[in-house]
């Protein structure tokens, strides 16, 4: 199956062990139907079973001390992969960090920010809206319909694509162009309002809120992070927009985006540093606490609606 995917997308690749952020740890792992009756086939090699509860609503690995799923090992490798192979690997665990999207007939494939290693191809990626062919077998099973109209949405991040690379003009400059274009109002709160709203958005882990406590409110777009965060744009852009379910929905989706790269600048305002490393951590801080949490998305894309 064609799918459109970024153009950094067929260049990720899990690093395993030295991942400083494992998705191994602290987040409930699901088993599908197909991946429960390859266990239980296959439970007298490898104790599948023993590792899986019902949870009330689906099966999922029973974590152990620290949150960690019970086949990581001491070394931060994967039991499963180790022992049995990729084969054999849930359909989560498989497809962790992808995301698919359908826009009319069009299949697209991303990466989530979540995750480190695709954090930094997302953010030192050299093309900026750059999109690519792939195939992808598994995409249909898990592509959601999109509500809205695919000609708007992807006529919209074209026009989005066309002023954000500009390169005559400072990132600053482009995000009022793009509110200006699409008719977003940038007063719905002030930096400050918006920082307390997303301290009483769900929490995953406390760090986030330490990293709001740094973020300096009213803070321009520092240079040293301009291109990541012109990155962090697009992805967010290009994520975010495909779920539209009407024209004002995706006007807040696109101020979402735009306020997604302004905590991330005020945080890193807060913090005083602007090396990759740094710029990784609090995006994909960011994602974790705000894209992997639908109820904390969907309260701030309907701030942005209801102003509309």
């Amino acid at each position: 199956m064609k799918v459109y995917v970024p153009a950094y997308y067929n260049s990720f690749g899990c690093i395993a062990d030295k991942c400083r952020h494992s998705c191994c740890i602290g987040w409930e792992i699901s088993v599908d139907g197909e991946s429960m009756k390859k266990y239980t086939a296959h439970s007298t090699e490898y104790p599948f079973l023993e590792s899986i509860e019902y949870n009330g609503e689906y099966n999922c690995f029973r974590l152990g001390e620290g949150e960690r799923c019970p086949h990581l090992d001491e070394r931060g490798l994967c039991r499963i992969i180790t022992r049995m192979g990729e084969s054999y690997l849930c359909d989560i665990c498989r497809e962790h960090p992808r995301f698919y999207s359908r826009i009319g007939d069009r299949i697209e494939a991303g990466l989530g920010l979540v995750c480190e290693a695709a954090a930094e191809l997302i953010l030192t990626s050299d093309t900026l809206f750059g999109i690519s062919v792939s195939d992808d077998e598994r995409a249909e099973e898990s592509v959601p319909d999109t509500a809205y109209d695919s000609t708007v949405i992807l006529s919209a991040r074209a026009g989005i694509a066309e002023i954000i690379s500009n390169k005559e003009r400072s990132l600053e400059d482009k995000l009022h162009l793009v509110c200006k274009e699409f008719s977003i109002p940038e007063d719905i709160h002030t930096d400050s309002e918006w920082l307390e709203i997303f301290r009483d958005l769900e929490v995953l882990d406390l760090g986030w809120l330490e990293l709001l406590g740094r973020a300096v409110p009213d803070s321009t777009i520092l240079p040293g992070a301009e291109l990541c965060l012109e990155r962090l744009f697009d992805y967010l852009i290009y994520r975010h927009l495909s779920r539209s379910e009407s024209y004002d929905n995706m006007r807040a989706r696109i101020g979402f985006s735009i306020l997604g790269v302004r905590i991330v600048n005020a945080i890193l305002a807060g913090i005083g540093k602007t090396d990759l490393n740094t710029v990784i951590d609090v995006a994909r801080a960011y994602s974790e606490e705000i894209e992997y949490s639908e109820d904390n998305t969907s309260e701030l894309i309907f701030e942005f609606e209801s102003a509309m």
